[in-house]
């Protein structure tokens, strides 16, 4: 559960990194806790800490910054707040994530990193990687400690070679099944292999891909409108037209789905007794 939870935090954080950089010069980055009786003393000390989004501070202590670490980074006015003492920040950093074992090797050194800017959900050294595994662009996915070749290999190498890595961590993280709610047009969304490949495929950025699994899990948030295209305006070729209609496809509609404060438009696939999210846009 540890491993999947700062999985998740890491994914989200990557997002959070890349929506930051449209913005570098206008903001700071602001560490914050989640301010509350569960925030450990080691986190605690970052609190606050404010820098430019390209101080060196960002590329080990970015969070989440430990296990099942709840931290954030968001960005604020650089008219209201006064960076931080760079040294300082580095400082506390560094005691924030040192735990030296009984040989004197600091067990959360694994911990700085940054997962936006390495474009990887674990850091290198994380033990379940295979030796050697450290530096592979699918690292994030890697389990399987000792083995000639790890799990993600296994796994992403078998799916489809068209998925990139935050195509496949999507693909492996998400539920597939029946999901019921009366918002749904036909009362039932099914997600399976397909569905979610063509879904990744229509999805254009890292942030609207990792939507689809929070979908999943909060169906009910989904909110029906009144947009629905049928499959006779929607496909845009002869061929196109008929490789849908020959898997059921009436057409599509649209539900509107808030995820990290940004609402999102979910184009849903429309079958006879089902439907299922095919594409989505920022509304």
């Amino acid at each position: 559960m540890y491993e999947y939870n700062f999985a998740v935090a890491s994914a989200q954080s990557a997002g959070k990194w890349h929506k930051f950089s449209e913005y570098a010069d206008r903001y700071y980055l602001q560490y914050r806790t989640a301010k509350d009786e569960r925030v450990r003393e080691e986190h605690a000390i970052l609190d606050g800490i404010t820098l430019p989004f390209d101080d060196k501070f960002w590329d080990e202590f970015f969070p989440p910054n430990g296990w099942n670490c709840r931290c954030e980074a968001i960005q604020v006015s650089k008219k209201r707040y006064e960076p931080s003492n760079p040294s300082e920040a580095l400082a506390r950093g560094r005691a924030a994530t040192y735990k030296p074992n009984a040989d004197g090797v600091n067990k959360a050194a694994i911990f700085r990193f940054n997962p936006g800017k390495e474009q990887r959900i674990f850091p290198k050294k994380h033990p379940y990687f295979p030796k050697g595994c450290g530096d592979c662009g699918l690292n994030q996915y890697a389990i399987g400690k000792g083995e000639p070749q790890c799990t993600a290999c296994k796994t992403i190498n078998t799916i489809n070679p068209k998925l990139n890595i935050w195509d496949s961590w999507v693909f492996n993280s998400t539920k597939r099944g029946i999901f019921k709610s009366s918002n749904l047009r036909t009362g039932k969304m099914i997600i399976d292999d397909d569905s979610i490949i063509s879904y990744l495929f229509h999805a254009p950025t890292f942030e609207s891909k990792i939507v689809l699994e929070d979908i999943v899990n909060n169906i009910n948030n989904l909110k029906r409108t009144n947009s629905f295209t049928s499959l006779k305006k929607k496909g845009k070729t002869k061929s196109n037209y008929s490789r849908k209609k020959r898997r059921g496809v009436k057409g599509y509609a649209i539900y509107y789905y808030t995820y990290n404060g940004e609402t999102y438009g979910i184009g849903m696939e429309i079958r006879k007794d089902c439907e299922t999210p095919y594409y989505i846009f920022k509304k």
